[in-house]
């Protein structure tokens, strides 16, 4: 086996250009005005966005397929740790980036098919959906994925298949010439192929096969805890870092309660919560959002400040080595008028934590399901629906009532007598489309 660990290194060696790269920071809150003397639910989003400065030198498009192994083998743990890896995949790709997602169990199947990084808001609502099941009919999954990256390839393009299995094909050709056949006409289109083989079952000389055939690299791992890290850098290392040890600190007020967060590697210290990455790369977007309560008593300022942002990083390409701090900070008006609070809703950052939200309760409701709760589930489906009937009542949001319409399918579905578990198709077949 090839140490992965060298090829990474040498593909952003080949890669990797000096880079000047301007890196911004957006704090904003989900409305300006909040009801006064009422509990109300606030959102926050802080976007990183680094923006390549112009130096004459075009950057190829990452277009990147993703194959999931879903098989019966999968199951527990591995289905889940593969299932984080592919959601926090969005962090290493650009916004003008091509993903796919494509799996395959007894058939293969496409849940995400290929299109633009920032048009991504609800995959990790898509992604929840996967269940491990049936065979593993890996060349069909091999030929759907390379499907995908021909809908976006072009003449500069970095063709990529992220291959994540833990065992042999057991449907359809099983014999390694075959496979390597496949890699040799894939390799003609410039479709190279990594891999990622999770413990002792992994078809390692498959795996050496495929990626040499195509040029790329394999990596075995002993068990599906590193599966995050290892997908991330295999991607990361098609792209150009511009920044490295990484940290935005969000800090809020006394009077808030903080919900939730949706990112990742958030560590919450009282009203403190800390995101880290390792690297920050080029033409890349990062969200974190968090939700929670606030209420503001007749002793607030009206107009006081709600929470402050601090993105600290250090450049790197660059003769400058020292951290670099950038800080925002959001303030919200206190108003007795209800109607006017919804009128100054922010619908960008509304959208994206609500699908975040929505995502989550299915993931639970999943949970549920699969252990038998299938009322539970149905709970979960219910509570999420009737939250976004509630946010919406004013806010009569177009995207938001094409939300609550496929959320009213999926309970519909679920909630017969028929249906005793939540099938991956019930939710694939129906997930709200990503906003614009």
């Amino acid at each position: 086996m090839r140490n992965y660990c060298i090829l990474i290194a040498a593909i952003a060696v080949a890669l990797a250009r000096p880079v000047l790269a301007d890196v911004e920071l957006h704090f904003e809150l989900d409305r300006e005005f909040y009801p006064y003397l009422t509990e109300s639910q606030f959102y926050t989003q802080a976007r990183i966005q680094t923006r390549q400065q112009n130096d004459g030198t075009p950057r190829p498009t990452v277009n990147l397929s993703i194959l999931i192994d879903r098989s019966g083998s999968m199951g527990g743990d591995r289905i889940l740790n593969v299932k984080a890896a592919a959601i926090a995949s969005r962090e290493a790709l650009s916004d003008d980036d091509i993903l796919s997602l494509v799996t395959f169990g007894s058939q293969a199947e496409t849940p995400i098919p290929a299109q633009r990084a920032d048009r991504l808001e609800t995959l990790a609502f898509k992604v929840e959906s996967i269940k491990a099941s049936g065979g593993a009919a890996l060349y069909d999954g091999l030929n759907q994925a390379a499907a995908q990256l021909r809908r976006y390839q072009t003449e500069t393009s970095v063709n990529r298949i992220l291959l994540v299995t833990d065992g042999p094909p057991t449907r359809g050709p099983r014999e390694t010439s075959d496979f390597a056949a496949l890699a040799r006409s894939f390799a003609n289109e410039r479709i190279t192929i990594d891999a990622i083989g999770i413990g002792n079952d992994s078809p390692e000389k498959l795996l050496e096969t495929l990626t040499r055939e195509t040029g790329g690299g394999f990596e075995i791992v002993a068990d599906e805890s590193t599966l995050t890290t290892a997908s991330q850098q295999a991607i990361h290392a098609l792209k150009t870092p511009i920044a490295r040890d990484v940290h935005l600190d969000v800090v809020y007020r006394s009077r808030l309660e903080i919900d939730e967060q949706y990112a990742s590697r958030a560590t919450i210290d009282g009203r403190r919560l800390r995101f880290q990455w390792d690297y920050l790369y080029e033409n890349q977007t990062i969200s974190a959002i968090v939700s929670g309560l606030i209420r503001a008593s007749e002793a607030d300022d009206p107009f006081g400040k709600l929470a402050e942002a601090t993105l600290t990083y250090t450049p790197m390409g660059t003769e400058r080595s020292e951290p670099v701090t950038l800080t925002q900070s959001v303030k919200a008006q206190f108003i007795d008028s209800r109607s006017t609070s919804f009128e100054t809703i922010n619908r960008p950052v509304l959208r994206a934590a609500l699908a975040q939200e929505i995502a989550v309760s299915v993931q639970d409701a999943i949970a549920f399901s699969n252990q038998g709760r299938n009322n539970r589930a149905v709970r979960e489906i219910r509570s999420s629906l009737n939250a976004l009937k509630s946010i919406n009542l004013d806010l009569e949001d177009d995207l938001l009532i094409d939300q609550i319409q496929d959320l009213q399918q999926v309970y519909d579905r679920f909630n017969s007598p028929e249906t005793s578990q939540i099938e991956e198709s019930v939710l694939s077949d129906i997930i709200p489309a990503a906003p614009q």
